[in-house]
């Protein structure tokens, strides 16, 4: 069962494999608006510009890894 367009939860996804970011989004979709980011420098654009419920992040990318992700969600 989908939620109403307003009351779905904003999800970022970021990982550096193209293919676990289609995965997810499409896992997601239905439930939530994903968002995704295919590095950690994109993730935190992302985040410094939208509001974002849940953020799920691969720890080991080749740019900045998960947990300064992470650390840049709770700002």
């Amino acid at each position: 069962m989908s939620l109403p367009p307003t009351s779905r939860p904003i999800v970022l996804v970021v990982d550096d494999k193209i293919n676990m970011l289609r995965l997810m989004a499409k896992v997601l979709r239905d439930d939530a608006r994903v968002l995704t980011a295919e590095c950690g420098a994109d993730a935190i654009r992302i985040l410094e510009t939208e509001p974002v419920d849940v953020v799920l992040c691969d720890l080991r990318m080749p740019d900045i890894d998960g947990l300064a992700v992470l650390e840049a969600s709770k700002r």
